[in-house]
C-alpha cells in the first residue's frame, strides 16, 4: 500500500510504472467538491471489492495527487499475459481537473497543459502468475492513494477510515472483513461544496430572518387594520 502526496517526490515512480500506473507530480483539482480549495469530497468510486460496499459514503482528501492507469508497454511475442489489472478507485467529477502547477492559488484549468476530469486519485493493481507455472500462487496486489494525510488522526470521517481498512482487507486477502466496521458516532459532519454552503448561508442570513420580518409586518398592518 502507497500513500503519497503531491509534490513529493518519492523515488518509486519507475517502481509503480512497472505495476502499470501513472504518477504524475500534480495535483487533483475539483471546484465542484470543495469549499476551501484544499480539500477534496469524492462521491465517485470505481467497481472493485474494495468500494462496492461504500457507495454514497464520501471521502475527503487533502490535494491529493493523481494516480491514473499508464499506457501498456508492448510485449515480446510469446511473452506470458502477466499484465497488471488496474481499477481506478477514487474520482473527481467532469468538473475535476490535474494541476500541473502543484502550489498554484487559486488553481485555474490550462488547456494544453492540464489534464481534464474525471481523475484519479486512488487506484487498485492486481498481477496474476504466469500460466506457465504449475505451482498456483496468489496475484500480488497494490494500493495506492494520493494523499497521506486522509487517515491521519482528526481526518477519519466519512468513508476514509472504512475505505483504508477496506484495501488493507483487500490487500491481505480477507475480502470475508471488508464490510463498513462497526464504530460509535461521536460528532457528525455535513460535507459541502462551495454551492451548498452559499446556499445555506443565504438561507441562514436573508431567507429565514427575511420572512419572518415578513410575517411580523402582515401582522402589525393587520392589527392597524
Amino acid at each position: 500500500i502507497f500513500l503519497l502526496d503531491s509534490g513529493v517526490e518519492t523515488g518509486l515512480e519507475p517502481l509503480l510504472r512497472d505495476w502499470g500506473l501513472r504518477v504524475e507530480d500534480d495535483r487533483a483539482v475539483d471546484p465542484a467538491a470543495t469549499v476551501t480549495g484544499n480539500e477534496l469530497l469524492v462521491t465517485r468510486y470505481g467497481r472493485h471489492p474494495i468500494t462496492e460496499r461504500f457507495a454514497g459514503v464520501p471521502t475527503v482528501m487533502y490535494r491529493p495527487r493523481t494516480i491514473e492507469p499508464a499506457e501498456p508497454r508492448p510485449s515480446p511475442e510469446g511473452a506470458p499475459a502477466d499484465r497488471p489489472r488496474v481499477t481506478r478507485l477514487f474520482l473527481t467529477t467532469e468538473a475535476g481537473w490535474a494541476e500541473r502547477d502543484v502550489d498554484r492559488e487559486p488553481a485555474v484549468f490550462d488547456p494544453g497543459r492540464d489534464r481534464p476530469g474525471p481523475v484519479a486519485v486512488a487506484a487498485a493493481v492486481e498481477r496474476g502468475t504466469v500460466a506457465e507455472l504449475d505451482a498456483e500462487l496468489p496475484p500480488g496486489r497494490l494500493v495506492v492513494f494520493g494523499d497521506s494525510s486522509f487517515v491521519t488522526d482528526g481526518r477519519l470521517t466519512g468513508g476514509n477510515g472504512g475505505l483504508f481498512l477496506s484495501a488493507l482487507n483487500w490487500l491481505l486477502d480477507r475480502e470475508d472483513r471488508m464490510d463498513l466496521p462497526p464504530r460509535t458516532v461521536d460528532a457528525v459532519r455535513l460535507p459541502l461544496s462551495a454551492r451548498q454552503l452559499r446556499l445555506l448561508f443565504w438561507l441562514c442570513v436573508a431567507a429565514l430572518p427575511g420572512a419572518v420580518a415578513v410575517i411580523g409586518l402582515l401582522v402589525r398592518l393587520r392589527r392597524r387594520a
